[in-house]
């Protein structure tokens, strides 16, 4: 069985509130006391360790809730047994530390656990959290969210496919990421702008880009990514990093021209170590630009494990230097990333800046078609990381509250299916390009050497004049 059972961590930093931790932690201890005896809390931090070894980051599967990167997990965990054995309050509030309260959820009690939740929520007067709670209850929500992340997945394995049998260029899957892209892609507004790296097959299809021309783009066709449809959305930019210079450009023109949009960039963990990173968040932040950077972690930078490539114990601390918020959260939930790509949005749309949201994943995938990932990567580390596949992930939390089906599973797959197979022949009965494009777009006025070479392209006679 696909290991679900965590629907939520949370980190309460009890001496951050106005009362006092003794009532606080006696209030929680009794609200615990009356659920389920599957709440062991002892297992839970077993398991938070578990999680931390296999370099997992955020728990927050169901509910959208921050990475919590405690460095006193076991510490935490010891305070808790010693209340739960009677310890002392007092003795425990002479060392303030951050608890962190994990919900282990059986499958036949999800909705009382959620009740729990939003009394917890209640109790520490947690907006955010009690916000946070009703998306996860969100049925309409969580279907937008699965469907685009199994469309996203077919979608994939059908242009691989494709690629495999000569019909199509060098391939980038997102598989296991797919929840980053409809994360980020639900959360924006049709006026704002994505800049896009090529990872992203999600958020561009929540973005009406059309599987049609992201084949043709993959195919070698610039017409791909030439839309009219598709408003002031940026192309998928292939080259590492140097689009978030240009993310910076355009939430400069959005700025100043008092527009209520915000530019939206995502770039992989590798392209965090570029130069043009850095200067683009420097800018974002001393010109508090209407941008929000969203990292896709998937541990590879092609064959460069995330180790290797910074000495930063996280990427969304770079922020840090820019001046600008930084927060890291787990990109395999969707609700995670759906909530805190919106909150950043919704506030640099309101003036209030720039952030960089740092989305841990991990690429189960070859970097791209070309590429061989057993050379560098083990299976056993491939298969630990299959346990966190966001897409079966969400499928058993909807199931669990009961608003999925198998019968709907495979309906939703038959639908998909059908319209990728649509998609698909129409780039493969598309017209080629026209041979003269190859001389368009590139000069305001044809340089006078390269006027022959198009009159040769084009059937005409070569002027070697």
């Amino acid at each position: 069985m696909f290991p679900v059972n965590f629907l939520s961590v949370e980190r309460i930093s009890i001496a951050n509130q106005a009362a006092s931790k003794k009532r606080i932690l006696e209030e929680v201890a009794g609200l615990l006391a009356t659920a389920s005896e599957e709440l062991t809390q002892g297992n839970v931090f077993d398991k938070l360790l578990e999680r931390e070894r296999l370099g997992s980051t955020g728990l927050g599967h169901g509910i959208a809730l921050p990475h919590a990167r405690v460095a006193g997990i076991a510490e935490a965990r010891g305070a808790f047994i010693q209340l739960q054995k009677g310890a002392d309050f007092d003795a425990i509030d002479q060392q303030p530390v951050d608890l962190l309260f994990g919900l282990l959820v059986p499958e036949e009690a999800t909705e009382a656990h959620l009740q729990l939740l939003a009394k917890l929520a209640t109790l520490f007067s947690d907006a955010d959290f009690c916000a946070r709670l009703r998306q996860a209850q969100d049925s309409e929500t969580l279907h937008e969210l699965y469907r685009n992340m199994l469309f996203t997945r077919l979608y994939d394995e059908r242009a691989i496919a494709l690629q495999r049998t000569g019909q199509l260029g060098t391939f980038a899957s997102s598989l296991g990421q797919e929840a980053i892209g409809a994360g980020v892609g639900h959360a924006m507004h049709p006026e704002d702008v994505i800049i896009p790296s090529f990872r992203e097959n999600g958020a561009l299809l929540f973005r009406n880009f059309r599987v049609r021309d992201l084949l043709l783009y993959w195919g070698g066709d610039e017409r791909g990514m030439g839309n009219p449809e598709l408003g002031d959305d940026f192309p998928i930019c292939v080259p590492i990093s140097t689009h978030t210079t240009q993310a910076a450009g355009v939430a400069f023109a959005l700025k100043y021209r008092k527009q209520p949009r915000v530019a939206v960039c995502l770039l992989g963990d590798g392209g965090t170590s570029k130069g043009d990173f850095y200067e683009a968040i420097n800018l974002a932040g001393i010109w508090n630009l209407p941008l929000v950077f969203v990292i896709n972690n998937n541990q590879w930078a092609i064959s460069v494990p995330r180790s290797l490539q910074s000495k930063s114990e996280t990427l969304a601390q770079k922020a840090i230097a820019a001046g600008i918020p930084g927060l890291q959260i787990d990109g395999n939930d969707p609700l995670a990333v759906r909530h805190y790509a919106g909150e950043a949005i919704e506030r640099a749309r309101s003036g209030g800046g720039p952030t960089l949201i740092e989305a841990v994943s991990y690429r189960l995938c070859h970097h791209t078609t070309a590429d061989d990932a057993s050379r560098y990567r083990s299976d056993e580390e491939l298969e630990a990381h299959r346990k966190l596949d966001p897409v079966p992930r969400l499928r058993a939390f909807m199931q669990q509250r009961e608003i999925w089906s198998d019968a709907r599973e495979a309906e939703l797959i038959e639908t998909c299916k059908a319209e990728i197979e649509q998609e698909v022949k129409h780039y493969l009965e598309s017209e080629p390009p026209d041979p003269q494009s190859l001389f368009d777009s590139l000069y305001a006025e044809l340089p006078h050497e390269l006027l022959p070479q198009r009159r040769e392209v084009t059937g005409g006679e070569a002027d070697n004049g």
